[in-house]
């Protein structure tokens, strides 16, 4: 779909911060990502390449921490 830049970015903000304040759970922030994912553009295409290797990688690290190694 085709949307002004401006919209999208201020989508992105408005529901980061309804994810960050209201401390949704991860289930439901993920659904709403990929709702606004399918329905508006990426506002931030270029940062995003850039940020994803190692958001990828910083969360694969956070999820060995978590694990619990006597079960």
């Amino acid at each position: 779909m085709t949307n002004s830049p401006l919209l999208s970015k201020a989508v992105f903000f408005t529901f980061g911060a309804l994810i960050i304040f209201f401390a949704l759970s991860p289930a439901t922030a993920l659904m709403m990502g990929l709702l606004i994912g399918i329905v508006f553009n990426n506002p931030f295409l270029s940062q995003t390449r850039v940020v994803t290797k190692y958001l990828l990688q910083v969360s694969i690290v956070g999820l060995g921490f978590g694990m619990n190694f006597q079960e």
